[in-house]
């Protein structure tokens, strides 16, 4: 809803009147448009990697936390960290997670996945991701996972053998 104030020499409005005109805070009125939302492949595929690392976030116990947070810059939110140490500029870390993701064996990505669930992380791909991964669960943990590695915290580096182990540090 517009909001409108009248001091004594000027107007001032901001905000959204109905579907018709829309004031910004820069003091300029336009008309409304619908935004738009092209679904493009690349926006897929930007969109599924913050849900797969939300995913992992929302089930990441004190343990794991309490060390995000405890190396974060102050006025930096430990999930912020996680979700820029695993995503990186331009999704540079999180492709470098599914190339080493990829490389992994049949087997170790099923233990990665199997790991991943059992720690109740189930992120869903969006329909126009251009590359939904099938074990998307073990990738965002694993992910997950490079980005406390990278900042030396937790079970070591993650590779083929230490999924579980991997769960059980972010969960606990």
């Amino acid at each position: 809803m517009a909001k409108a104030t009248s001091p004594l020499f000027a107007i001032e409005a901001s905000g959204q009147l109905g579907q018709a005109i829309v004031y910004d805070k820069r003091g300029f009125v336009r008309v409304y448009t619908r935004p738009a939302n092209p679904r493009t492949d690349p926006q897929g595929d930007v969109r599924t990697a913050f849900r797969a690392v939300s995913a992992v976030i929302k089930q990441i116990g004190n343990t794991a936390k309490n060390d995000m947070a405890a190396i974060s810059e102050p006025t930096y939110r430990w999930n912020a960290k996680i979700i820029a140490d695993t995503i990186g500029k331009g999704m540079s870390r999180w492709n470098s997670a599914q190339n080493a993701f990829n490389n992994l064996t049949a087997a170790e990505q099923d233990d990665w996945n199997n790991a991943a669930r059992s720690a109740n992380i189930n992120p869903v791909a969006l329909p126009y991701d251009q590359n939904p991964p099938a074990k998307l669960p073990g990738l965002a943990m694993f992910a997950v996972a490079r980005a406390y590695a990278h900042d030396r915290l937790g079970v070591g580096d993650p590779d083929g053998s230490n999924a579980s182990a991997w769960a059980t540090y972010l969960t606990s």
